[in-house]
């Protein structure tokens, strides 16, 4: 995981928000703060958060690398801390990332000031992906993202619109525990790509529920031809 960011790393998480991570702390320097939701690296020093960044980072760049092979542009939906918006700012020319909360949009303009105008607020249930963005994108990552939207059909069609090459979308931790990953699959069917769904997961969370840790969260690449 490269190095993210050179912010004072006590500035940062005293403007993290315990509600963001239902109250849970992390430890800097024995001082007490509210968990990043995402684990971060700032001044080279790894800050855990309630999900695991270093293998994901590293899977999703070979996944990218592997499937696609143009790099002008890429896109982050549902992008948080912006950690998979700044670890392939060096893959692409143009990075960007959209979230619904505006705390997480101000922290990644905190944390990197030279991407401040890449991350943009918009809550896809009220506003849709393709109005918000104009022009396609390379590589798209929807991460644990499309649980939370109330049209999927629509937010999958416009995954699709946007993307030039190729999509990543990754599933929530109760996904295939309660059959929700096989609703997903079905949908990313409907569009013209290439689906396929890989057969490892990610990593649950260190919040997910118990009996979902063993079982991880399901991943699909979908590939334009």
């Amino acid at each position: 995981m490269k190095n993210l960011s050179n912010v004072d790393i006590h500035e940062f998480l005293s403007r993290c928000r315990g509600d963001r991570v239902e109250g849970r702390t992390v430890l800097h320097e024995n001082k007490s703060y509210a968990m990043p939701y995402s684990t971060v690296k700032i001044q080279n020093k790894i800050i855990k958060g309630l999900r695991e960044n270093e293998e994901r980072i590293e899977l999703i760049e070979s996944i990218i690398n592997k499937n696609s092979s143009s790099r002008s542009s890429y896109l982050d939906v549902g992008s948080n801390l912006g950690v998979f918006v700044r670890s392939f700012d060096h893959i692409f020319e143009e990075v960007y990332g959209v979230d619904a909360d505006w705390y997480y949009v101000e922290q990644c303009r905190y944390l990197y000031p030279d991407l401040e105008s890449s991350f943009t607020l918009g809550d896809l249930n009220v506003t849709r992906l393709t109005d918000i963005f104009s022009s396609s994108k390379d590589v798209v990552t929807a991460l644990s993202m499309i649980e939370y939207i109330d049209d999927k059909q629509a937010f999958v069609g416009d995954l699709f619109s946007l993307t030039n090459e190729l999509c990543i979308v990754e599933g929530h931790s109760e996904s295939i525990e309660c059959g929700a990953d096989a609703v997903y699959d079905s949908l990313l069917r409907t569009q013209n790509w290439e689906v396929k769904k890989l057969p490892i997961t990610t990593d649950a969370g260190y919040n997910a529920p118990e009996a979902t840790k063993n079982i991880g969260r399901p991943l699909w690449v979908c590939k334009k031809q």
